[in-house]
């Protein structure tokens, strides 16, 4: 069973062991520890790195024996048979926490490279993309996803409740948003983007004006005419005429590749917020996902 809140993950424990216990599949002896009872037959994770036992931290296991006398468990953790002593289950481990738990159900986080033959997923809490992508591949036979219906809202104690919640809804609705943290160096490189769309922007509106004013003064050029008495006037109009009409040429040629670039920084603006925003490939998760756990068991 994999939960994405701790407090999910602790009642899921205890009432898994609950049943193991009226079901009488686990030893009468047993050994109490800050993680709780241990006995035989019970399933335990490692919390804990030691080195000197060989476990690591999220190693999950099944208990072999018990000696209360000795203070120690025989576990069976992938195939090895580990003891784990007293100076070891006595110790917390960097969270203060347990060196043993029990691992009924454990948090998407510690399930992390787990193959299972079916996963029993509960979706409660402020799920996203990420995690439900890594929960619900857990399983090689099946994947369940689980939720509630009309589960209290904790913030209506406080302030006016808002829509009910619908299951039905909120669950895709989570599983469609991403936890993922934008780098600083991608806002950084927008914000660079941003800079230099509004320095494109200012150049292509000079521009435009430069423009304008070189169309007038060409028009105004072509519908005149050079008085007929004045010396050398007609060759200084089509000298003013051919300059006006470079002047023209010159500005239309800076409007359209400042126009360019403005639209190139915009697409470039587009593609950066549609990175980080968008799904993982389908083809892409079809090939990383064994085909035997692509099929969706879901119960509400």
């Amino acid at each position: 069973m994999i939960a994405f809140r701790r407090a999910d993950v602790v009642d899921l424990n205890g009432r898994s062991r609950a049943l193991m216990r009226a079901a009488g599949a686990l030893g009468e002896t047993e050994l109490r520890l800050p993680g709780g009872s241990f006995a035989v037959g019970d399933r335990v994770v490692i919390r804990r790195n030691d080195l000197r036992l060989t476990v690591a931290n999220g190693d999950r296991g099944r208990v072999l024996a018990v000696d209360p006398a000795a203070g120690s468990l025989d576990v069976d953790v992938g195939g090895r048979h580990i003891r784990l002593d007293e100076a070891y289950l006595a110790r917390s481990n960097q969270r203060n926490g347990p060196s043993l738990a029990h691992g009924y159900a454990i948090t998407g986080h510690s399930a992390q490279g787990m193959t299972c033959r079916v996963a029993f997923v509960l979706a409660l809490g402020p799920v996203s993309r990420e995690w439900g992508y890594t929960a619900l591949s857990r399983g090689r036979e099946a994947n369940r996803l689980y939720a509630i219906t009309g589960e209290p809202d904790e913030r209506a104690e406080y302030a006016p409740a808002g829509r009910s919640r619908d299951a039905r809804r909120d669950v895709p609705a989570a599983f469609s948003r991403s936890a993922a943290q934008t780098l600083a160096s991608d806002i950084g490189g927008e914000q660079q983007l941003q800079q230099e769309l509004v320095a494109a922007t200012t150049g292509r509106e000079a521009a435009e004006r430069s423009h304008r004013r070189a169309v007038a003064m060409r028009a105004e050029l072509e519908g005149g005419r050079p008085p007929r008495l004045r010396f050398h006037a007609h060759t200084r109009h089509r000298d003013a005429l051919a300059t006006g009409r470079r002047v023209e040429a010159a500005a239309e040629m800076r409007l359209q590749a400042l126009q360019a670039r403005e639209a190139e920084l915009r697409d470039e603006i587009h593609r950066s917020r549609a990175g980080h925003e968008r799904t993982p490939d389908h083809d892409v998760l079809e090939r990383a996902v064994p085909s035997q756990s692509r099929g969706l068991e879901v119960g509400l």
